[in-house]
């Protein structure tokens, strides 16, 4: 790496330290989790994701890193990719899962849970108690797959152990991806399934330059925020009213939504 990349690497992570901060804020700050915790307690929710993709996997009641923790307890949490997701484990082909920006391990865990064909899950995150929060849901679910975990933003060496159509990437990493996923930088990735998630409300069309980007080599879709059935969700849970709006609610701004890249068929 040259040292002109070298320097420009140290200033992105700089930046991205702010925003990731910025937004762990908002969900540990003491309040947030005050609020939480009552909640789970009053209504006796279990340390366990109780539907969607993931039910069945035991879970922290007290653990969610820059996001909240009852949707992924209710299994509501971004429930705009449970069908991507379900169709990722029924295929159960991917050997390597890439987590970019991998928080406690929701997906991480969850998909190694599901996913028998796993055989090695990278987990990525520049918060140190993130990846320790996932080596305790790993042993929680005594989940066996092979982990690896770093904490830096510098993925020239991970994303060359991409193994084309059998590794999958996840990534969410608040307008980082602009940077990583990105086939010019890391060429394997024409070859490779992304779901990602885009920040374009930072003041970017980072989605638009995915688009271009992958255009030629992938099927792209296009996945938007959706409301959530509170009626579904009051029934599992007990909780209702403001009570379960304000609980589902994962605080997306306008801009925020997916891409789901699968590579084209030849």
């Amino acid at each position: 790496m040259t040292i002109v990349f070298r320097i420009t690497y140290k200033l992105l992570q700089k930046a991205y330290l702010f925003v990731k901060y910025d937004l762990l804020n908002e969900y540990e700050d003491n309040s947030v989790v005050e609020q939480e915790s009552k909640i789970i307690k009053k209504y006796k929710l279990p340390n366990m994701v109780l539907s969607g993709p993931f039910r069945g996997l035991k879970y922290f009641d007290m653990v969610s890193i820059s996001s909240a923790l009852i949707p992924k307890l209710l299994g509501s949490y971004e429930q705009e990719l449970h069908e991507v997701l379900e169709k990722i484990i029924q295929k159960n082909s991917y050997i390597c899962l890439i987590n970019i920006g991998c928080a406690e391990g929701y997906y991480s865990a969850g998909l190694a849970y599901r996913l028998s064909s796993l055989q090695k899950v990278y987990c990525i995150d520049i918060h140190e108690g993130a990846l320790h929060a996932n080596k305790t849901l790993l042993k929680m679910n005594k989940i066996k797959t092979s982990f690896i975990f770093q904490n830096c933003l510098d993925l020239t060496e991970v994303l060359k152990d991409i193994l084309t159509e059998k590794t999958l990437i996840l990534c969410d990493c608040e307008g980082f991806e602009e940077y990583y996923i990105d086939p010019i930088k890391f060429s394997t990735l024409r070859d490779t399934d992304i779901l990602v998630e885009v920040h374009d409300f930072l003041g970017k069309k980072i989605s638009e330059k995915i688009k271009r980007s992958f255009n030629k080599t992938h099927e792209i879709k296009m996945i938007f925020q959706t409301k959530r059935d509170l009626k579904f969700y009051e029934k599992l849970s007990g909780i209702s009213g403001n009570i379960l709006k304000q609980s589902l609610d994962e605080k997306r701004q306008k801009g925020n939504f997916w891409m789901w890249l699968q590579k084209k068929e030849l």
